[in-house]
């Protein structure tokens, strides 16, 4: 299963890529930009992004991302993730498949993406 995370924060990455490794998902993409994030969602094609809601880049937010992306990728599965718990419900609305809350565990956000990984076919 190929992953993407799209986060600002680089201990995002510092954080799960080895513990990622750990629980088996070997081909997984670290991004920090929102633009690029799209370029990498439409040249990677990853059947999971988890995309942070919020991009320290004005207008270019994770919902603008996923709305993009929407419209070059219709295979892959979106879980957006955010502090904010209140946009779960808007995560949803916007087309994501869910929604993480930060922070979370490893432990859900595993399961998260082998629930969201299940629903396409791809677990």
């Amino acid at each position: 299963m190929r992953l993407l995370i799209a986060d600002d924060e680089k201990e995002v990455e510092l954080l799960l890529a080895p513990a990622l490794a750990q629980h088996g998902f070997a081909d997984v993409t670290f991004v920090r930009d929102p633009a690029v994030s799209v370029q990498k969602i439409q040249e990677l094609q990853p059947d999971v992004v988890i995309l942070d809601i919020n991009f320290n880049v004005k207008d270019f937010d994770g919902f603008e991302v996923l709305r993009r992306a929407k419209l070059l990728s219709v295979q892959t599965r979106f879980i957006m993730s955010s502090t904010y718990t209140e946009f779960s419900g808007k995560a949803i609305a916007a087309g994501a498949d869910g929604f993480l809350p930060k922070p979370t565990s490893m432990d859900k956000m595993i399961k998260k993406i082998n629930e969201i990984a299940g629903k396409a076919g791809l677990a």
